[in-house]
């Protein structure tokens, strides 16, 4: 299983973003949680999706007044962390964690 952000995530109105991806799941595997987190110096974007869900791609829609900390994000670089608990079509549940650099847009 392979989970990523989007290279360029957009800032909205309310300095906030929604943080998105490609998922690649195997046949039958679902996913039970997904947590996103982005950050910049200064602010905080976090939120989950609980599952399950299955798909190629995944999202989130955070509440900028609960799920956002800090300073509205600003356009430029941003780092990303992502986690995943998956179950397999065997019946054997597992995780996946990932973090990658981003770019935030206007």
């Amino acid at each position: 299983m392979a989970a990523n952000f989007d290279n360029e995530l957009v800032i909205n109105e309310m300095g906030c973003i929604s943080p998105a991806g490609p998922i690649g799941l195997e046949p039958g595997e679902v996913v039970l949680r997904l947590d996103a987190w982005v950050f910049q110096a200064g602010g905080a974007c976090m939120s989950h999706v609980a599952g399950p869900f299955n798909g190629a791609r995944w999202m989130t829609h955070p509440n900028p007044e609960t799920e956002h900390i800090g300073d509205r994000f600003v356009p430029g670089p941003a780092k990303a962390v992502g986690l995943t608990v998956n179950l397999k079509s065997n019946g054997r549940t597992v995780t996946h964690v990932w973090n990658e650099e981003i770019h935030l847009k206007v």
